[in-house]
């Protein structure tokens, strides 16, 4: 996603591809960082809370992104906020989601998460790349977090109870395991 950005705001804020390279790394050490607090956000206050506060914080930091004066606040924004985000909404929930609801092919299931970020980034690149050249790369931050936060609201009417709850042999096995004193 970076990549795309480096050659408009490098022109823009006069710097060279190492100081904008260096917003993705902190994006990295960030998105390492967060996981596990993302994990437990999930565990304890559950998947919609999670995903909600991760658009919310992904979609605003884009949004912000966008009116940057300095290069230290795309550090700030795309750098950690983006890895916030990121950590909320990315593959740590979406596992966690799907082994609720496969038990036989959870693998397989895993897999095709896992396939859908490649096959996402095939599709937002292009897309992307065409909007910095229509917009330029503020606009297209803005665009960015104005799709962000209409997701927000849309998954607002997801039935969240019924998606957390999981197929309902897993979840009984669980709770009998749990009786049981097993681990799941």
């Amino acid at each position: 996603r970076q990549a795309i950005f480096l050659l408009p705001i490098s022109r823009e804020f006069q710097t060279d591809r190492a100081a904008l390279t260096g917003i993705y790394s902190a994006y990295m050490v960030a998105l390492g960082v967060m996981s596990p607090i993302a994990g437990t956000i999930f565990d304890r206050l559950g998947a919609r809370l999670c995903y909600s506060v991760g658009l919310a914080v992904f979609g605003g930091a884009c949004l912000l992104a966008s009116q940057v004066s300095a290069l230290w606040q795309l550090y700030l924004l795309t750098g950690l906020g983006g890895a916030i985000g990121a950590s909320m909404i990315g593959m740590l929930p979406a596992s966690s989601l799907v082994s609720r609801w496969f038990q036989k092919k959870l693998s397989t299931a895993m897999g095709v998460i896992s396939a859908s970020m490649g096959v996402g980034l095939l599709v937002y690149s292009p897309i992307v790349q065409s909007l910095v050249a229509q917009r330029g790369w503020r606009g297209t931050y803005q665009v960015l977090g104005l799709m962000l936060l209409a997701v927000l609201a849309l998954i607002q009417f997801l039935p969240w109870r019924r998606i957390a709850a999981g197929a309902p042999e897993i979840a009984a096995a669980r709770k009998q395991q749990a009786a049981d004193g097993q681990a799941w």
